[in-house]
């Protein structure tokens, strides 16, 4: 949904395929026919809604795995996957102590 204001998951379902509805709407550039601003469709089932997410998707620069990165990336990736592991093991004491 690139380039919607706002995405709502609604209380209905598809008949089809029995995912949950989504409401798109957009401000401008709408990709919807007749420049209609808002839609409601299955992610799945739904032409319109499915386009979207697959122009979205396309556009999605894809991660690199460690294997193929330079050293310099690798070295970045590697400082970055610690701090998450610090953040994650320091989020667990403060639990624990509490």
């Amino acid at each position: 949904m690139n380039g919607a204001a706002r995405v709502l998951k609604e209380a209905n379902k598809c008949d089809e395929c029995d995912s949950f509805l989504i409401s798109a709407t957009y401000t401008k550039n709408s990709p919807f026919p007749g420049k209609k601003s808002e839609h409601t469709g299955c992610i799945l089932c739904d032409t319109l809604l499915n386009t979207t997410i697959n122009t979205f998707l396309a556009k999605v620069k894809a991660k690199k795995l460690p294997e193929e990165m330079n050293e310099e990336e690798r070295k970045a990736y590697e400082e970055k996957k610690k701090k998450i592991e610090d953040k994650k093991k320091a989020k667990e004491l403060r639990r624990l102590e509490e």
